[in-house]
């Protein structure tokens, strides 16, 4: 048998349903986020674009995946949880460039001071992610509070938000770029 799932990520491994209780757990915050997305999508723009769909729905995937990778530890749970975190990445990071070689606005739905926002709070998940490490100094892995969990959170909102504000109609008041939004609606 291999090596179980998630030694790196301090929480101590359980012996119950799930390897990782707080963890597992705390990675539905990812499904919880796609959803919230398609639905903030729904009451925001007329139609919801593909992309905006697929990307909705690896958001929840990953907490799928994290979940068993972080819980009952499947044979596809290393796979699941991976795959479904680069393919989100890789979509993203193919809509964005397809931005900026057109020109259009990066993230229609935000304005420069809640991009700002966002940037603290994606710092704020990498300070997160780090202490969550079982190498960390902060690591207490029989803790009920794990930093780890709270990196799942804060991944998962961010995703959201950053999802959101691509495919939103809507621009904020002062927005990122002058650019305009037609024919984002496919990217």
């Amino acid at each position: 048998m291999s090596e179980p799932l998630g030694l790196t990520d301090c929480e101590a491994l359980a012996e119950g349903v799930l390897a990782q209780p707080i963890n597992a757990l705390s990675s539905l915050t990812f499904l919880i986020a796609g959803s919230v997305v398609l639905i903030l999508l729904h009451r925001s723009t007329s139609s919801i674009p593909a992309m905006a769909w697929v990307a909705s729905a690896l958001l929840a995937l990953i907490g799928l995946g994290s979940f068993d990778y972080h819980g009952s530890q499947s044979a596809i749970a290393n796979l699941l949880h991976n795959a479904s975190i680069l393919f989100l990445l890789a979509l993203l990071g193919v809509v964005l460039v397809a931005r900026l070689i057109r020109r259009t606005s990066l993230f229609p739905g935000l304005g420069r001071s809640q991009l700002l926002w966002v940037g603290v709070l994606i710092l704020a998940g990498c300070v997160c992610y780090g202490f969550g490490r079982t190498a960390s100094a902060l690591c207490s892995p029989a803790s009920p509070f794990q930093w780890h969990a709270l990196w799942h959170t804060l991944a998962a909102a961010i995703s959201a938000v950053i999802i959101w504000s691509m495919w939103t109609e809507g621009k904020g008041p002062d927005s990122v770029s002058g650019a305009t939004t037609d024919g984002d609606a496919i990217v």
